[in-house]
């Protein structure tokens, strides 16, 4: 019988793209369906009763994904996705504010076994993915993902799969946009070419979506961009928009895997708020004119290939 983890690896690529970028009825139709299989999972996790795959590989890369009280049915999903991969991070790391400690302290003691590590922060919102990483670990690499995802089986494997021999300063994305520039100015980010397929190619105009798993190289973040103040000040709702100026300030490419990666995320949390004012109130653009404005550079000069 196929796992549910393997099922998740057949609802990915092109060929599926048209039925469900737009969140459709077959998307909520999986969603519900992938649900179920894994729910069905942590109910054998909170019995001792799950098995997880054995002899598979472990990488040194750690994925660091953070969590508030809203998501706290769809974050055990994720992770029992995330451990169930063909080659396993050694540590996730679960980020969580302090004051939501109490929604997830029986999640804490339950996934400690496998290597995942909740740690307690200051509340930084969606920041909190990435920036404890820099300042309270040494890992000089690291993959972010997002909590209300279903991470199929060979996700992690493909996203890693350019570092396995030896490290690639690039970021490295499975699902990517391209930022377009029309008479040196950059066009909403609504107006960007979405959701690229195939590829496997590196540029600086790609920019990674967060949900679709991002390799985070240590190298992107100069002083600037570990500065707290700055953050909160000039994109605070917005880890993604701050993590692709950051490597482009220092010169550093995306590559999209030729792995196309279609988000199946958990029905209740599908409609995010920082979607609905990120997107759908045009607040990425607010936080991109912000970061342009600061840094001063033309993006038109970031953006040059070569």
């Amino acid at each position: 019988m196929i796992s549910v983890y393997r099922q998740l690896d057949f609802f990915r690529g092109q060929y599926l793209k048209k039925h469900l970028i737009n969140r459709g009825r077959l998307k909520n139709k999986l969603s519900q369906h992938f649900a179920k299989k894994i729910k069905a999972d942590l109910n054998k996790l909170y019995n001792q009763k799950l098995k997880l795959p054995a002899n598979r590989q472990v990488s040194g890369i750690p994925v660091s994904l953070t969590s508030w009280a809203p998501r706290v049915n769809s974050l055990p999903l994720t992770l029992l996705s995330i451990l169930h991969q063909s080659i396993i991070p050694k540590n996730i790391y679960v980020w969580i504010s302090h004051e939501d400690r109490n929604n997830f302290s029986d999640f804490a003691k339950l996934f400690k076994p496998y290597g995942v590590i909740f740690q307690y922060v200051e509340n930084l919102g969606p920041h909190k993915k990435w920036y404890p990483m820099i300042k309270e670990t040494d890992h000089q690499s690291f993959v972010i993902c997002d909590d209300d995802t279903f991470y199929p089986r060979t996700w992690f494997a493909n996203l890693i799969d350019p570092i396995k021999e030896s490290p690639v300063n690039e970021v490295i994305a499975h699902r990517c946009h391209r930022m377009i520039l029309k008479n040196n100015k950059l066009l909403p980010y609504n107006s960007w070419e979405q959701n690229l397929t195939g590829s496997n190619s590196s540029a600086k105009d790609l920019f990674p979506t967060g949900c679709g798993g991002v390799y985070i190289p240590r190298e992107i973040f100069s002083e600037d961009f570990i500065n707290l103040e700055l953050i909160l000040k000039l994109c605070p709702r917005a880890d993604d928009i701050w993590l692709k100026f950051a490597a482009l300030y220092a010169g550093i490419k995306t590559r999209k895997t030729a792995y196309d990666f279609i988000p199946i995320e958990e029905v209740s949390t599908e409609v995010s708020s920082l979607m609905n004012s990120n997107i759908l109130e045009n607040e990425n653009d607010k936080q991109l004119k912000e970061l342009v404005n600061h840094f001063e550079t033309p993006l038109a000069e970031l953006l040059q290939i070569n």
